[in-house]
């Protein structure tokens, strides 16, 4: 599970976070978050890894819209990236 701290935005009633830069081996990568409230008092949410593109988590989200999320998360990967490198060096 990704540990998400920084928030990205909020729109639609979706809300985005990001974690900080992730390094693992040879790897980095970010873990992005979007969740939003549902009917039965809980949240529907999908966590992606970028820049791989791969959902690891969702639920309640239709297969339209992760893709919608994976389209999101690629056409904004380089300023939640900046901002999450940005975030760990000061934290």
């Amino acid at each position: 599970m990704c540990t998400n701290k920084h928030y990205y935005c909020m729109f639609n009633g979706i809300t985005v976070t990001t974690s900080d830069v992730i390094i693992e081996g040879y790897k980095e990568y970010i873990c992005v978050r979007f969740e939003r409230p549902n009917a039965n008092n809980g949240f529907d949410f999908a966590e992606i890894i970028m820049p791989d593109r791969n959902i690891i988590k969702s639920y309640g989200f239709s297969e339209d819209e992760l893709f919608w999320i994976e389209s999101f998360a690629v056409d904004n990967l380089l300023l939640m990236w900046e901002m999450s490198k940005e975030d760990a060096k000061i934290a």
